[in-house]
């Protein structure tokens, strides 16, 4: 924006001295003719005329080519505080996504714990199973041999 300001300011510049190089030469020329002549008076407040509208249609163009440049810059402006503003809500958006995803790693991380619990205490129970197991078996084998030892004397005493 700083850039286009500065070219139109140096278009300008160089208009006005364009302007002033070709004022100052009919200036001269309109001089010279109306001293020399007295029908050139005619011409030269036709040619002053001229210069006259000229510079009105010079200033008129600045005027809007300034206007323009400052729309631009006012658009330029407007768009850039849209897209912040736009940055700034996906930006909210962004953090929010982010604590949710903080909260369900901790829940998650809650689960995985509990599960390593339960994981544990299932360990210990098979643990704990295994050994009333081994003692199931060695009851059973106690009382097969009692069984098989009754079962003997219920034959010697049937015999």
């Amino acid at each position: 924006a700083e850039e286009k300001k500065a070219t139109l300011e140096e278009q300008l510049e160089q208009e006005r001295k364009t302007h002033e190089v070709i004022k100052n030469g009919l200036d001269e020329k309109l001089a010279f003719e109306a001293g020399a002549h007295e029908a050139t008076k005619e011409q030269y407040a036709r040619l002053k005329q001229q210069f006259v509208e000229m510079e009105a249609r010079l200033r008129q163009e600045l005027a809007s080519q300034r206007a323009t440049y400052e729309n631009q810059v006012e658009q330029e402006k407007n768009n850039f505080i849209e897209m912040d503003a736009e940055h700034r809500e996906n930006i909210g958006s962004l953090e929010k996504a982010l604590d949710v995803a903080g909260e369900e790693r901790a829940n998650l991380e809650q689960g995985l714990a509990e599960t390593r619990s339960e994981k544990v205490a299932l360990e210990e129970m098979k643990v704990i199973s295994e050994e009333q197991i081994k003692s199931l078996s060695s009851t059973k084998g106690n009382l097969e041999d009692e069984l098989m030892a009754l079962r003997a004397k219920l034959k010697q005493e049937e015999e």
